[in-house]
């Protein structure tokens, strides 16, 4: 079943508390511009919906997702749960939970959950020992990364996707995941951050794991000249 759109909950909720457009929008905004935006052809500036879920007696996050803040809260939970155990070891229990929040058809709705929660699960699964299933979690995250829009979490996925792509002993694959990643980093100009050291790291461990220990001293002696320079 399709969600509604943004629009269409904004005007539903409107009916259903008796406005017009015109008193919706009234003082700040414009009758047209709430037309507009319930028939889906403009989308509001985060101000603007938190200026209309006010209005209209809602959380932002409701108005947005239509996930109502119960759910949201009963997600979050699961997902401080799922954390907690990851780092305590508890790694099945942490993977469960993970995999409890991926499962509720309103974390569709709730992208920055979902992606919490994806990546704690790829974590869990690489903590359990299933590098298969952990890869592939990893792959997927890599694919929806940006180098260029968020380089720390580019770097996050590619250094875990190396790291376990050599646990698996898939020398050769963590070597070119690695260099990928640094080589598009470098393209989006963010190759003289922090993530670019974490990266190269990354590189590093493959290098050295793969005996080739000329490469290894090469970027040793790059990584601790782009520190320095940071």
């Amino acid at each position: 079943m399709d969600r509604e759109t943004l629009g269409q909950r904004i005007r539903a909720l409107r009916i259903r508390q008796g406005m017009s457009q015109a008193q919706l929008a009234y003082p700040e905004l414009s009758d047209s511009y709430i037309s507009l935006i319930e028939s889906d052809k403009r989308v509001p500036a985060p101000s603007v919906v938190d200026l209309l879920a006010t209005k209209l007696s809602c959380s932002p996050t409701y108005l947005v997702s239509g996930v109502g803040e119960d759910v949201v809260d009963e997600l979050r939970v699961t997902l401080d749960y799922a954390e907690i155990a990851l780092r305590n070891g508890a790694a099945a229990e942490a993977r469960a939970r993970f995999a409890d929040v991926l499962a509720s058809p309103d974390a569709v709705a709730l992208p920055d959950m979902l992606h919490q929660a994806r990546w704690g699960h790829a974590l869990a699964l690489e903590a359990s020992g299933d590098l298969e299933h952990a890869i592939a979690e990893l792959r997927a995250l890599s694919a929806r990364a940006s180098a260029e829009h968020d380089p720390d979490q580019w770097t996050r996925v590619h250094v875990a996707l190396s790291r376990c792509l050599r646990e698996r002993g898939d020398i050769s694959e963590s070597v070119r995941v690695a260099e990928d990643a640094l080589r598009q980093l470098a393209a989006s100009g963010a190759d003289t951050t922090d993530a670019a050291v974490h990266l190269g790291a990354a590189l590093l461990a493959a290098f050295i794991e793969r005996g080739d220990l000329v490469r290894a001293r090469q970027l040793a002696a790059q990584l601790v000249e782009r520190a320095d320079r940071g």
